[in-house]
């Protein structure tokens, strides 16, 4: 669309306003429906029936009788995304998901975050669902909103210890992936420069647009490797 990161913002930000609001128009409690209070901001619901007298008096639906989550609020659903590299960082791991492999557009692990899981357990997991590989260490690099329809991407670099083992690639977890593989730094490097030489070229190989957080946690490994240089 064509949005300076100011617009961006604004649209992602409204945009989850209305996929939420469109989502949820009816009482969990009860069934009754909602309304929109503190301009969007919160649903309540309308149901204003009670039961009992006095000190004993509340109302029928079990929403509406705590003291704190009597109304609904907008829902984020939190989704770990991580860049993978060697301890030497000179190798990334990037992955092609079987729904993007028409346009080979290799990108980090992601997935969603269970209940009761860490950030970085919820990392390790994902990855060795998607990808086979076990990972040493997860450091959480960066975060953004990602309004499809109501997520927090939390961006993490994971490092693996190569052993004969842990960098060992099987996509027949969870098979989401077509495909997984560890590329050299300098092969990253140029595509994130985009450089188009034989190699590239041959590969056919992209990365994701330099607004999403995948690129920018691919680009940080590629500039932790050269710092090295």
């Amino acid at each position: 669309m064509g949005f300076t990161g100011v617009e961006s913002s604004l649209f992602s930000h409204g945009k989850m306003y209305f996929d939420w609001l469109g989502r949820n128009r009816f009482c969990p409690g009860c069934g009754s429906k909602v309304i929109p209070i503190h301009a969007g901001g919160k649903l309540k619901c309308t149901n204003e029936e009670t039961v009992g007298e006095g000190d004993n008096k509340k109302y029928v639906c079990p929403v509406r009788n705590t003291r704190v989550s009597n109304v609904s609020f907008p829902r984020t659903d939190a989704v770990v995304i991580t860049a993978i590299t060697n301890r030497e960082k000179s190798k990334v791991l990037l992955s092609l998901n079987k729904r993007y492999a028409y346009s080979k557009m290799y990108s980090c692990t992601a997935g969603f975050m269970e209940p009761s899981e860490t950030v970085e357990v919820a990392a390790k997991r994902e990855i060795w669902e998607e990808t086979g590989v076990v990972c040493s260490d997860i450091r959480i690099q960066m975060t953004q909103p990602w309004p499809f329809p109501g997520n927090l991407m939390i961006g993490c670099i994971a490092t693996v210890d190569f052993n004969g083992e842990n960098e060992v690639i099987q996509l027949d977890h969870d098979q989401e992936l077509a495909d997984a593989r560890w590329f050299d730094i300098s092969f990253v490097k140029k595509l994130i420069d985009d450089i188009e030489d034989e190699e590239t070229l041959s590969e056919g190989i992209i990365l994701p647009t330099d607004v999403s957080v995948a690129y920018h946690l691919i680009k940080e490994v590629v500039e932790k490797n050269e710092s090295k240089l």
